[in-house]
């Protein structure tokens, strides 16, 4: 029962990249602090998602690390809100939205899969872009085959994280204070899990610091230079208060960090990340509202993803493995001992990462 409960909240750190099951119950206890909805349905999310890959017998360790749950995670909280007629009050959706929620838990089990395979050969992490992908296929069924009294709460969202903003004088917004930094920080972390809450935003914060104090300064560091860029390029105030503009390049440095050896060189790396991933963000959102398509995470997928390639040919940058990439801490520890010892790096067999070659059942360390 213990290891179970681990495994879950392990599914929930990962959202953020941390393998910790004290940062997922961090974590999630800022999500209920968000709304009842939203715990809820995380943990409906993770529940899901995690028992489709035992079913499946995916790898164990696979599914020890958390690596199957936490796109269920984020694949329960997209659906649920649809449906909640008070998503700051934590409103619970009604049934037929946990019917969505539950079957597109388990999709993101089997694309996490089929992706992690696509991948495997560039040795390259799938990230949250099976949430994307279920998110976008099962929200677009609630809208077409769900009648709702009320249209939930990323419609609100969705005015503001689509409007093109470039272009506005910013004397026609209200005024950036030290407000808009408090708020536009917390509900940064906030918005990774799509809450409005700067409170469980800074929980979120709190639990990456548990588990690594690198991916703590450089996700901090990222918000306050995603906020500082989107004033630079004169966005509102509302919208930067709301954190629209900083969960993606959060996320972009979180990943940067753990898959590329932390120097001072890789550190900049990651902040150069956080700045294009706040232009690709307008870029995207302007594009997918023609669509009528949530952001979601997919800015920050696919900057990672030209990111890490990058790494993988530049000379001052070590690119890790998804099957070594454990913190940043332990991955300067393990090159330090490296280095010391003489010893080449040698790739080993890790729940990070899959072998095509090899039968799901027969993929043990």
């Amino acid at each position: 029962m213990i290891k179970a409960v681990s495994v879950l909240l392990r599914g929930v750190g990962q959202v953020v990249f941390q393998n910790n099951p004290i940062s997922g119950l961090v974590i999630l206890t800022g999500l209920f602090f968000a709304s009842l909805a939203a715990g809820t349905a995380a943990l409906v999310g993770v529940i899901v998602s995690t028992l489709t890959a035992v079913l499946l017998k995916v790898d164990k360790d696979l599914i020890g690390a958390g690596l199957l749950g936490f796109n269920g995670v984020l694949v329960g909280i997209a659906i649920s809100l649809y449906s909640s007629h008070n998503v700051t009050l934590g409103d619970l959706p009604v049934w037929k939205i946990w019917s969505l929620v539950v079957m597109g838990s388990a999709f993101s089990t089997v694309v996490m899969m089929a992706l992690s395979r696509f991948l495997s050969p560039w040795n390259m992490p799938a990230l949250t872009m099976p949430f994307v992908l279920c998110a976008w296929i099962f929200v677009g069924s609630v809208e077409h085959t769900v009648k709702l009294e009320t249209p939930g709460a990323l419609e609100s969202y969705a005015y503001q994280l689509f409007q093109p903003e470039i272009g506005h004088r910013i004397e026609e917004y209200r005024q950036y204070t030290l407000e808009t930094w408090y708020m536009g920080i917390g509900k940064g972390f906030s918005e990774i899990f799509l809450q409005d809450s700067a409170i469980a935003g800074y929980l979120i914060l709190l639990g990456i610091l548990i588990n690594s104090r690198i991916s703590a300064i450089m996700g901090l560091l990222a918000a306050l230079l995603s906020i500082t860029a989107a004033m630079l390029f004169g966005v509102t105030e509302e919208s930067i208060r709301l954190g629209l503009h900083s969960y993606n390049p959060i996320l972009t440095a979180l990943a940067v960090v753990l898959f590329v050896r932390f120097t001072i060189s890789s550190g900049f790396y990651a902040l150069f990340g956080v700045v294009v991933t706040v232009w690709v963000s307008l870029a995207v959102g302007l594009a997918l509202y023609h669509l009528e398509f949530p952001v979601y995470t997919f800015p920050f997928v696919i900057v990672t993803w030209a990111l890490l390639l990058g790494a993988m040919s530049v000379g001052r940058l070590r690119y890790i493995l998804p099957a070594e990439a454990l913190t940043p801490e332990a991955n300067l520890a393990r090159f330090a001992a490296q280095e010391i010892e003489g010893a080449p790096e040698k790739r080993r067999d890790s729940p990070h990462q899959l072998d095509p070659e090899k039968p799901m059942e027969d993929q043990r360390e």
